[in-house]
C-alpha cells in the first residue's frame, strides 16, 4: 500500500509481485478502474496474473484511498492519463501493459495517442466506450443525483452492472457500499469528461496489441459499440462474455484475467 504525492493531491496504489526470483525485471501491468469503485475490483485477476507479471493497481483520483476534489476541480482525460503514468513511474515501470475498466478503458485509449503512448506494451479495455455520444444515460446522472441522491444512483448502477445472482451477497454489499460513498462532484466531473470525447481518429493509430473485453448486455457499451471500436483499432482482438452486464471485470474477473493471460501469451509477453 503506497501513496504517490502529486501536485493535485495523493494517489493510492499497490504493487503485487509474485513472479519467481529467477525472473529478472518482470513486465508490469497497470490497472485503472472506472468511476464508482476502487482498485479492489481486480481482486479475482490478481492470483491469475501475479505469477507472471508485476501488478500495479491504482485508485482513480476521487475514489478509494486517493484524494477527492470538489466540483471546481479541472477533471480531464489528460490528467487521468498523467496519473496512470505517474504511478507507473513510482512503481519503476518504464514500459507497461495497461488495463482499463469502463471509463478508464477510454482513458487508456486516449493515453495511446499522447506523448505517453510510447510507454505502452499492450492495451486491454473492459466494457469501455470510445465516444461520449454513445452514452446519453451518463448525461442523466446529474438529474438523478440531484433528485434522488447517491444511494439511489448506486442502486440503479448495481442493476446495470450485474444480473441478479451474478455475484455473491457479500460481493454485492461491498460493491454497493463503495459506490454509495462516492462524491457526486467526482462522478459528474469525470462523467462530463467522458461525454466530450470522440476517440474515433485516435484509436485508428493504436500501435500496440489491443484486447477488447465486452459484455453481451452492457447498457452502456453494447456489443455493437465494442465491435465498431474493434474495427477501428489495427489488429485488435475482441472477446464477448455471455450473461454479463457492465460490471464484467468484477462479475467475470477470473475469466477476464484468463483471457488477458492467453492474449499476452500469444503476443509473446509471458515468460516461462
Amino acid at each position: 500500500m503506497q501513496l504517490a504525492v502529486s501536485n493535485n493531491g495523493s494517489l493510492y496504489y499497490e504493487v503485487i509481485n509474485l513472479t519467481p526470483p529467477w525472473q529478472k525485471n518482470p513486465q508490469t501491468i497497470v490497472f485503472s478502474h472506472g468511476v464508482g469503485a476502487d482498485s479492489n475490483i481486480w481482486h479475482a485477476w490478481k492470483p491469475i496474473l501475479a505469477p507472471f507479471f508485476k501488478l500495479v493497481c491504482l485508485d482513480t483520483r476521487g475514489f478509494g484511498r486517493s484524494s477527492r476534489h470538489g466540483a471546481d476541480f479541472p477533471y480531464s482525460f489528460d490528467l487521468w492519463a498523467d496519473d496512470i503514468v505517474e504511478i507507473a513511474d513510482a512503481a519503476g515501470a518504464e514500459k507497461f501493459h495497461l488495463v482499463g475498466e469502463s471509463m478508464a478503458g477510454a482513458v487508456a485509449l486516449h493515453l495511446s495517442g499522447t506523448k505517453h503512448g510510447k510507454r505502452l506494451l499492450s492495451l486491454t479495455t473492459c466494457s469501455s466506450p470510445y465516444r461520449g455520444a454513445d452514452l446519453p444515460s451518463v448525461g442523466e446522472w446529474k438529474e438523478s443525483l440531484n433528485k434522488n441522491g447517491i444511494a439511489a444512483w448506486s442502486k440503479t448502477m448495481m442493476g446495470q452492472r450485474f444480473y441478479d445472482g451474478a455475484i455473491g451477497a457479500a460481493e454485492y454489499a461491498w460493491f454497493n457500499a463503495q459506490q454509495s460513498t462516492c462524491d457526486a462532484e467526482t462522478l459528474l466531473g469525470w462523467g462530463g469528461c467522458l461525454l466530450k470525447i470522440d476517440l474515433s481518429e485516435t484509436i485508428k493509430k493504436v500501435a500496440v496489441p489491443t484486447l477488447l473485453l465486452a459484455a453481451d448486455n452492457s447498457p452502456y457499451v453494447t456489443v455493437d459499440i465494442a465491435n465498431a471500436m474493434r474495427k477501428l483499432i489495427p489488429g485488435a482482438e475482441m472477446m464477448v462474455f455471455p450473461d454479463a452486464r457492465h460490471g464484467l471485470p468484477f462479475s467475470h474477473g477470473d475469466e477476464c484475467a484468463m483471457a488477458l493471460l492467453g492474449f499476452l501469451d500469444r503476443k509473446g509477453f509471458v515468460s516461462e
